[in-house]
């Protein structure tokens, strides 16, 4: 039944209906200077254990390790719960959060200090029940100051933080929910954050599930700093259906991460979408998404979305990566993403005997120093993946695979558009890469400053198809040719390409040096009113005027350098 309170006024007091409690009928003064946590307890002790509502008029109200341990609702319009004590021991707290139920409608404020540790330990303390987590909590609506962390929580389920303006902290704005489910962190400001992460959930040391996680719709600025860290960052060992959706993360060192512990299974579903990151040219990463793991688990991360966002610095190459994945995958897909200025836009290290299943990177708007990096050895490998639609505008190469890895087998490499960022000055290949199995490398449109593609040796290359693309190296000032496969291994098959190398010495393609089979035919090297004298390589093709019937075309029946190639009459 629920207690009705009647108090007569005295110095202001007003009369409180069903259900409300007002803590200064139990001695609360606002303003006061000694320790109001008696009054508060007194207030909730009068409750029925099916709790009420907890009314707190405007002002200051110190309190210590206030323990909340009914399901109460507290408000308290121009109301703030400040720090008393100032233990940084451990277990100092403003308010403590310990039955399921509790609400929070209030301001709390703890100390700020950059210098050293600030008080209390945690403004909201969120407890655990014998092991059990608290469900229905609801932290929302509330301004909450300074301290070592803003909220520090452990185990919770269908609970939401929600529209609170979190900052000033110390250490974290959010921390722990090392063990969830059902967890709401929404529309949140939580900013100025001096050592860590504005978010931080979950913990590598221990072995918790994160289950059905929404972080969304927060401005999270300026935190991290100190101590290098992200704005969002999700440790944990297991678990499945995280979401991040539509927050915006400026100036923190890293944006989002998400990392996996090896004592866990695998981690599903992952959604990272229509997130805005940025970063000023003075952070050193700036506006990442990461996904890393510690260990050797093989593929710990299954069915991983990143799409839609925008992330940026203001330097280009400037912050150091925009995507990066250091972990083994299944299902990875990397979709209709713009990021603009980091060094690496997108990032894949391969070690461990990693491998990475079917990913997809597509229509993603690029502008950077390296459009996509791939590292690793042969013992790791790229597995039926597709890289298809992207506009990458690029200083060193759009894609990059080094010598000695990984392997990549029946990659699809199709319908790009890449072009190099500065119009002087050497440039590498738009597309260097090792170890293709099977691989087709079809109808993209490359405008570069160095060779379009370059196979490089070090891995086998088998049955590698080139057709359909426009390769415009004709400004080269390093590498003459659209095509340099003297290093490749294999069967590669060149045809019905458009190529536009440099004038006189450029070549389409250059014949390997090593044991590599070549068939090459009908690649359209443009328009020679004469019989061309430039460089070519076999199954070039020159034409007249414009292909047609009755065109007058010279075909390359010779390859070499200019004046040493043979272009036979058709």
């Amino acid at each position: 039944m629920t207690q009705v309170i009647t108090v007569t006024p005295v110095g202001g007091v007003a009369t409180m209906g069903p259900g409300f409690y007002n803590v200064a009928s139990y001695g609360a003064s606002p303003g006061g200077t000694g320790n109001q946590t008696p009054y508060f307890a007194a207030a909730v002790a009068a409750m029925p254990t099916t709790g009420g509502t907890l009314y707190v008029g405007p002002g200051n109200y110190p309190l210590y390790q206030w323990a909340i341990t009914k399901p109460i609702k507290v408000v308290g319009p121009g109301a703030v719960l400040t720090n008393f004590s100032a233990s940084t021991d451990g277990s100092n707290y403003i308010v403590g959060i310990q039955s399921n139920g509790v609400s929070l409608e209030i301001g709390i404020e703890g100390d700020v200090s950059v210098g050293a540790q600030p008080a209390p330990d945690a403004c909201i303390l969120i407890s655990t029940n014998a092991g059990v987590a608290y469900t229905d909590v609801r932290i929302q609506g509330c301004t909450i100051v300074g301290g070592r962390y803003g909220i520090n929580s452990t185990l919770m389920q269908d609970s939401w933080i929600t529209d609170n303006h979190i900052y000033g902290q110390w250490d974290y704005g959010i921390v722990g929910l090392t063990s969830c489910s059902r967890v709401f962190i929404n529309d949140n400001v939580i900013r100025d954050v001096y050592r860590n992460s504005g978010v931080r959930i979950g913990a590598l040391s221990l072995t918790p599930a994160v289950n059905d996680l929404d972080i969304c719709g927060n401005i999270v600025t300026n935190c991290g700093i100190a101590g290098d860290q992200d704005g969002l960052d999700i440790s944990t060992a297991n678990g499945s259906r995280v979401r991040l959706d539509g927050n915006t993360i400026s100036e923190c060192p890293g944006a989002i991460e998400i990392k996996v512990f090896t004592a866990g299974t695998a981690y599903t579903d992952i959604s990272i979408c229509n997130n805005i990151c940025t970063s000023s040219a003075n952070t050193a990463t700036g506006c990442d998404i990461a996904c890393n793991f510690v260990g050797d688990l093989q593929d710990h991360l299954k069915r991983v979305l990143i799409q839609g966002n925008q992330l940026s610095t203001l330097r280009a190459p400037g912050g150091t990566f925009g995507i990066i994945v250091q972990s083994s995958f299944a299902d990875l897909s990397i979709l209709d993403n713009t990021i603009h200025g980091p060094s690496y836009c997108i990032r894949i290290d391969m070690a461990s005997a990693f491998n990475l299943t079917r990913p997809v990177i597509r229509g993603n708007v690029i502008n950077g120093g390296y459009g996509l990096y791939v590292t690793g050895s042969a013992s790791e490998t790229i597995v039926s993946g597709v890289i298809a639609d992207n506009d990458i505008t690029y200083l060193y190469n759009a894609i990059y695979s080094p010598t000695g890895g990984p392997l990549w087998t029946t990659p699809e490499i199709v319908d790009n558009r890449f072009r190099r960022l500065v119009t002087n000055g050497s440039g590498g290949p738009a597309m260097r890469l090792t170890g293709i199995q099977g691989g087709v490398i079809a109808d993209n449109k490359v405008k570069c400053f160095g060779s379009a593609l370059s196979i490089e040796t070090g891995l086998t290359n088998t049955s590698v198809v080139v057709t359909g693309n426009k390769f415009d190296t004709s400004d080269a000032t390093n590498g003459d040719d659209c095509i340099d496969i003297t290093a490749a291994t294999g069967t590669i098959e060149i045809y019905g390409n458009s190529l536009r190398p440099r004038a006189t010495f450029g070549r389409g393609w250059v014949q390997p040096s090593g044991a590599a089979t070549v068939l090459a035919g009908s690649n359209d090297r443009g328009v020679s009113a004469a019989q061309p004298t430039v460089a070519g390589s076999l199954g070039d093709v020159f034409y007249d005027s414009t292909p047609g019937a009755g065109a007058t075309y010279w075909i390359c029946t010779v390859a070499g350098d200019s004046g040493a190639a043979t272009w036979t009459a058709q």
